[in-house]
């Protein structure tokens, strides 16, 4: 997160703030699915899902080898 805190997954995290940065650096080089849940004071949830490619995935839907 923006202030340094590195997530465990499948924990709870209390957010102090309205805004928050969360930063994501994979290790893999397959394509990854995270779901972000947040919950409001009054168990209200939201879901959100993100998709990530990895750069080799790109390169290999690009036709004839373009790399741009």
């Amino acid at each position: 997160m923006d202030n340094g805190t590195v997530f465990k997954p499948n924990d709870r995290y209390p957010l102090h703030k309205e805004e928050f940065r969360l930063y994501y650096t994979s290790a893999s080089t397959d394509r990854q699915t995270i779901d972000v849940y947040v919950e409001d004071n009054f168990g209200q949830t939201a879901k959100f899902s993100f998709e990530f490619n990895s750069q080799r995935d790109e390169e290999k839907e690009k036709p004839n080898g373009d790399k741009k």
